[in-house]
Formats: C-alpha cells, structure tokens, sequence
C-alpha cells in the first residue's frame, strides 16, 4: 500500500489499487485475468500485463481486451498486437484525431441498429482508417545492432535509446445524437456563464477598491479565464489600460464554435480485429460500439465490490494479507455476479423484484434457526417458516422446500437426530456442520442465538454461504441473555 492517485478524494491515505477483468458481457468478474497493484500505479501500465495473464489463462491470445481510453494509447496498443492480441476501445482525443473527427460529414455515418436500439436513441459511426506512431524503448541487443550498423558506414554520434514506429489501426468515429445536443447546450450555457461575468466586471470597472486597481483587475480576468477554460477561447476578451483608465471589451467567436460543435457528441473507437468473412460495414461497426458499450457493466462491478462487498477500509498492513483479502474479495464479487446473472435470466425472480443478488440475500438471510439453551439443559432448535418469497428462491434454484417444521428439543449432550425423518432440508454432513458450529457458540454461554441457514453446505448454497460468510457476516445475530 502506497500513496497515489485517490478516486475517493483522500490523498491523505494509502491506498492498493485492483484491477479486474470480466466476460465479454461485462457481467462476470474473472479473478484468474484480475491483478492486484500499487497505490500509485497507473491504470495505463496494466493493459499489457493483464491480456498476457489471459493469453495464459485461456491459451489464446486473440482475445478482444476492451477499456478506458486511458489504457488504448499508442504503445499498449503496438504491444498488444506484436503479441497477437486483439483491443478495441476509445482513444484520447489528440489534435490529429480532432482534424479526423472534424472532417466526418453526418451524411457519410451510418446508423447502427443494435446501437439506436439499445440506447434508445439514433446512434451513427463512419469508419475510418487511423495511423498511430509510438516511441519503442531499444533493448541492448537491438542498440548493439544499431551501434554496428553505424560503425560500419562511419556514422557518429550518439546511440538512441528510442525509435519511432507507426502503424495502422481501424477505427470507428461514433455519433451519438443525443450526446451532440446535450454537448452544445452545455457549450451554450458556459459561454453565457462566462459573458455574464465578464459583463459584472465591465459594469464595476474603475470603481470601488479593487476594481479600480489595474492590477487586481488583470488578475481576476485570468481567474475567469481558468475557471471557464472549456469556453475560454470562444470569447475574445480585451482588456487595456491607458492613463490610468481600464477599458474592457468582449464577443463571440462563431467561427471557433461552429468548429467545435463539429465534434459534438463524436468519440473514436480503434481496434485491430478484423472484419469476418460475409459481415457488412455497418454491422461491423454496430459489433464495435456494443462490445465497447458492454464495458460499463465493469465499472458497475467496481461499485460492487466498494459497496455490496465492502472491501475498504483496510485494517492491514502486510503485503501477503492486503493480497489475500483482495483475493477473496474478487472470488466473492465473481460469487456476486454469478448469482445475479442467473437471477437476471429467470423471468419469474425478475418478476418477482429479485434482480440482483443484494436482494435475493437481503430475502435469504432473514432465514435462521434459533437456539435456545434451557436452564435444564436443554436445547431447543426453532427453524423459521419460509416465506413466500424464500420458497420461490429454493424453488427457482431447485432446493428442497422445508415446510414448516416444529422445534426439535434434546439434551445439550446428545447429538443432532440425523435420520430421515427429522424433516431437515439439509444434508447430513450440512446438518452436521451446522450443529457442530451452533455447539460452539453454546459453549461460550450464549442462552439464545439465531444461526442462519445459509451457512449450509448445498449446491446453491454454496455460492451464498462464501459470501453471507465474506460480505454478509453481519447477518449473524447472536443475541446474548443475561442467566
């Protein structure tokens, strides 16, 4: 753990940083293709590292890796398909890009269907055909070659460490109606913001303490200027000072904001898959903005596994128990996105309001057995009836119903009846557990506790009780009577 770069805002902490990988949908956590990092490392360095744990993991490395733009630069991107790899993602905006995007007529877009369907809205893309260059670091071997080379042809001068390679990647400029709208009345609105005060300062000019001060005055315009640099340059502002006398003067500029609304709601996605054999353009593209589009379903995980899996804050500080609870925690969030994709395909869990796994935990673990030590030394196990809604969970899951069940009462010495006919829903090794684990509690003079079912050993419940054990430990009430 480390200082970096805080998403949270708190720079005054350490911080680890986690990365994790997910399905093409987005929608499960793959804890082999996750890696745990430094607090200050940089979201961009772990692009490589990561496909290579997947080309490992799956024995092939002609898996699409998709992410931020952050992680598509120049060089991940040569890396990636020197190793054979497949990427696609959006690419930082530089001013060549700009030029590119600028120069893409609406006419010539095409709209994609799956796109305008999923979001709702006329989405479009243009394909076009991008060259990158990136600076290559030499190895020692290749500066040796380069060294030799120019010996022999008498070359002096200093070895390089860096050269320049360019190559070609295909792309897709995205248009997304909606985003072009939101982006010029968002334009509209700073540059009104800006004008206004601008038009406070001109009205104070030469008055008062200090906007009859020259000095202060300049000092302000440069403070609205930073405040506003989005929109700065659409306002040509003039500020001139002559005998002692301050003059301002400010307008529009239409033909930058004509410019710039050429790139409203426009973003570029690059890739180096190929088109498949008999696939048109348009669905060609259509396949890139869903792929992509999939992507948020990660950073939806990251949510997760800061809130629904509470991971922070961390009470360690060795490196081996910081990395083995980042483990745990990804086996439990891959546990997590499991079950709500599985609560998600099941029409009737969705009709029922169980969409996500949060909920059918919060329906789940309000099942419990209460046990109660008798001052004669009896104990007395009292299972609660099912509800509606935990029935349609055991039943959609395929786990036997408990019924109603009467409270089963023996001495404290005697075992656990586990016939057939004690009517327990559990197996005989899960009952076991169970009554092994609520003995231990027993013996620290606890008269009454509630022991939840979910702790038991079933197929379905398997998945539930790692994370009622590793998120949800807090469900387990053990409510202590004075004697």
């Amino acid at each position: 753990m480390t200082f970096g770069y805080s998403r949270d805002k708190r720079p005054d902490k350490r911080q680890v940083n986690i990365g994790i990988s997910a399905t093409a949908d987005g929608e499960v956590v793959l804890p082999g293709g996750s890696g745990i990092y430094s607090g200050d490392t940089n979201d961009g360095t772990t692009t490589v590292p990561t496909h290579e744990r997947l080309r490992k993991l799956f024995q092939r490395s002609d898996l699409p890796v998709t992410g931020d733009s952050i992680m598509h630069d120049t060089e991940n991107m040569l890396l990636i398909s020197r190793a054979h790899g497949r990427f696609l993602g959006a690419t930082k905006m530089t001013p060549h890009l700009r030029k590119v995007v600028a120069a893409c007529s609406e006419e010539e877009s095409e709209t994609l269907p799956t796109g305008t369907e999923k979001a709702g809205h006329e989405i479009k893309a243009a394909f076009r055909r991008l060259r990158f260059e990136a600076k290559v670091k030499l190895t020692p071997a290749e500066r040796e070659r380069m060294a030799e080379w120019r010996r022999q042809r008498g070359i002096g001068g200093r070895i390089p460490t860096y050269r320049e390679v360019h190559f070609w990647v295909r792309a897709a400029v995205i248009l997304d109606t909606e985003r072009q709208e939101r982006d010029a009345q968002r334009r509209l609105r700073r540059i009104a913001a800006y004008e206004t005060e601008l038009k406070w300062t001109l009205e104070h000019l030469n008055k008062g303490r200090y906007y009859g001060d020259p000095e202060w005055v300049s000092g302000h315009l440069a403070d609205l200027a930073h405040q506003f640099k989005d929109v700065r340059t659409f306002v040509k502002v003039d500020f001139t000072v002559q005998d002692g006398k301050m003059s301002l003067a400010y307008r529009r500029r239409p033909a930058r904001i004509a410019e710039a609304a050429k790139l409203d709601g426009r973003w570029v996605l690059v890739t180096n898959q190929r088109r498949e054999a008999g696939q048109s353009l348009t669905d060609y593209l259509d396949w890139m903005w869903s792929v992509y589009k999939n992507h948020r379903h990660i950073e939806r995980r990251m949510r997760n596994l800061k809130s629904d899996l509470p991971i922070r804050p961390i009470y360690l500080h060795r490196d081996d128990a910081i990395v083995a609870l980042c483990f745990v925690s990804v086996i439990a969030l891959m546990v997590y996105t499991l079950i709500e994709r599985d609560c998600r395909a099941d029409p009737v869990l969705v009709e029922a309001g169980l969409r996500t796994t949060d909920e059918v935990l919060s329906v789940l673990g309000g099942s419990c057995v209460g046990v109660h030590l008798m001052p004669s030394g009896y104990e007395v196990f009292w299972p609660d009836t099912p509800t509606e809604k935990q029935k349609l969970i055991w039943r959609q899951w395929q786990i036997p119903d408990p019924g109603t069940r009467m409270p089963d009462v023996r001495p404290a010495s005697q075992e656990a009846d586990l016939t057939p006919k004690s009517a327990s829903f559990l197996s005989s090794r899960a009952t076991q557990e169970c009554a092994g684990q609520i003995a231990a509690y027993s013996q620290r003079d606890f008269e009454c506790s509630n022991f939840p079912l979910g702790m038991a050993r079933h197929p379905k419940f398997g998945l539930v009780r790692c994370l009622l054990r590793h998120t949800c430990f807090s469900m387990l009430k053990i409510n202590s009577l004075n004697r």
